[in-house]
């Protein structure tokens, strides 16, 4: 696991690459409980394409949008 977070927001961002099987997961969450913030990683350092992701909380699907060069999400309070 490493973080990916872009700094200025208060959120936290991880990488978790299983080796063995290749598979990645995003982590993503809000340590703010009062207010919504915006997360930021670059898609550079997770090596994963694309815009549509999975929540494994609530198994809904989950598109993640383009800013200068980030990819971004905008998170509720204190909220994954």
């Amino acid at each position: 696991m490493r973080f990916i977070q872009n700094q200025g927001n208060n959120f936290i961002a991880l990488l978790r690459h299983h080796i063995p099987s290749g598979k990645k997961l995003i982590i993503v969450a809000n340590l703010d409980d009062k207010n919504q913030t915006l997360a930021a990683w670059d898609p550079g350092e997770t090596g994963m394409e694309g815009s549509a992701y999975l929540d494994l909380l609530t198994e809904k699907d989950v598109v993640i949008t383009g800013s200068g060069g980030m990819h971004t999400f905008l998170l509720e309070p204190g909220k994954p």
